[in-house]
């Protein structure tokens, strides 16, 4: 639309002029079209708009001024709302950037964060010491913490690398060396240095359970009688979700017939149950039964015999178990049983190998190397986790585990965790420990490292 002025004219002066506001134009009142002059009589005085885009004013005849302001003509023309105008708003300061939590300290003793889901950022010199001591590459991982020690920024980790250092030290036997170390973390911690132990592993090698692999356990003392009854219902009950059992004889004092038929039943039922059963102080158990079982005198019960048959028989002593039946046949005037050959069975595991077996605690130990095929390990471990809450692993005796074996275990311990279980891992050495962080295993299980 345009409004042509061409042919305006000012009224005289005489005339009163009409007053226009410019609210008072409705948007429908207005078409297209051009207005003809003659509509619109000028206001001898208007008001000017204020603000910066108010037109100049036009100087108009008899030296009034006035002037239009079409800023919001062109909204007025389509039917909009033309919004009242507002102050600007002042400029919001910018917010200060949000402090970030500081960062949980590291651990005094561990130097590592044990708190499930935490991440730990490892430096390389403690990710490497501790994988090569993993793969049995003791003198260099010795130097490689000695190295770190000497000349690198370990920043918080330097206790932990200290650590590591005196536990590789102490596996190598060099306790004068581990003695002047001490010395030194003394100086530059002011606190206890780790204690130099003759023989960490002396008690493991006394303990007969150790060598034979076995987990639900139980000794028998005294007399194997019907008073053992309730001896062989708890290993039942052990047997219900362990797969390796233990018996051990060293301190049994005496036999009777009533213990020798529960001793069987039980061992049988074992066997059809294929649980791996595994003896010690055999020794003591063939001399209490021998000397009951004199040849030639019918008065001792048959189930003593049958019992020294058996425990020949299982552990595979051939020899021993014909000559035995002579006697038997040559007592009673009957057929002996016959000689079966045993099934395969693993054989009782040397210290250098990982063994497990349940303590005082129900924790399940792991001793000595785990390295190279271990699959029986983490069969044991998996039974044992599957039936125990919390899992609790002892690696007291563990010498070390390689990366490998480490990583199985980390697959293990997550299947236990996601089931809720609480993992607790204790007894490690500072070497074994550095490794779980690497691995990740300190993010899922507590650590309580060794005394």
């Amino acid at each position: 639309m345009s409004l042509d002025f061409t042919n305006y004219a000012p009224p005289p002066a005489s005339q009163a002029p009409q007053s226009i506001a410019p609210q008072s134009i409705a948007p429908q009142s207005i078409a297209p079209q051009s207005i003809a002059p003659q509509s619109i009589a000028p206001p001898s005085q208007v008001p000017a708009a204020k603000g910066p885009s108010s037109a100049p004013p036009v100087a108009a005849a008899g030296g009034e001024a006035f002037s239009l302001d079409f800023g919001s003509l062109a909204a007025a023309a389509v039917g909009q709302q033309v919004p009242a105008s507002r102050a600007p708003e002042p400029a919001k300061a910018p917010e200060p950037p949000k402090k970030k939590a500081p960062k949980k300290p590291l651990d005094s003793i561990l130097c590592i964060e044990v708190e499930e889901g935490s991440g730990v950022d490892v430096p390389p010199a403690i990710e490497e010491a501790a994988i090569l001591y993993a793969n049995g590459q003791t003198e260099e991982a010795r130097a490689r913490a000695q190295k770190a020690l000497d000349g690198e920024d370990l920043g918080a980790w330097k206790l932990q690398m200290w650590l590591m250092l005196f536990d590789v030290l102490q596996v190598l036997g060099r306790k004068a060396e581990f003695e002047e170390k001490a010395l030194d973390f003394v100086v530059k911690f002011e606190r206890s240095p780790p204690v130099w132990v003759d023989a960490p592993t002396a008690a493991v090698r006394q303990n007969p359970n150790l060598r034979t692999g076995g987990l639900a356990a139980i000794s028998l003392t005294g007399v194997l009688g019907a008073a053992s009854a309730a001896a062989f219902e708890q290993l039942k009950k052990a047997a219900e979700r362990q797969p390796k059992l233990r018996l051990d004889f060293a301190k049994l004092q005496g036999v009777e017939p009533a213990g020798c038929t529960l001793l069987r039943d039980a061992l049988r039922a074992f066997k059809a149950a294929k649980k791996d059963v595994y003896l010690t102080g055999e020794a003591r158990a063939f001399q209490l039964l021998r000397d009951s079982a004199k040849a030639g005198d019918k008065s001792v019960d048959v189930a003593v015999w049958l019992l020294l048959l058996d425990l020949y028989q299982m552990l595979g002593l051939q020899n021993e178990f014909e000559e035995a039946a002579v006697d038997y046949a040559v007592t009673y005037e009957v057929s002996p049983p016959s000689w079966e050959t045993p099934p395969p069975r693993p054989k009782p595991l040397e210290m250098s190998q990982p063994v497990s077996v349940a303590d005082g605690n129900d924790a399940f130990m792991v001793v000595g190397e785990v390295a190279g095929q271990s699959d029986q390990l983490f069969t044991d471990i998996t039974a044992y986790a599957n039936g125990a809450s919390p899992v609790t692993l002892d690696f007291a005796a563990a010498k070390r585990i390689d990366f490998v074996n480490a990583g199985r275990l980390l697959n293990v311990l997550e299947k236990q965790r996601v089931t809720g279980k609480e993992i607790v891992v204790r007894g490690a050495g500072e070497m074994i420990i550095a490794l779980f962080a690497v691995m990740g295993i300190t993010k899922i299980a507590r650590i309580i490292p060794r005394k």
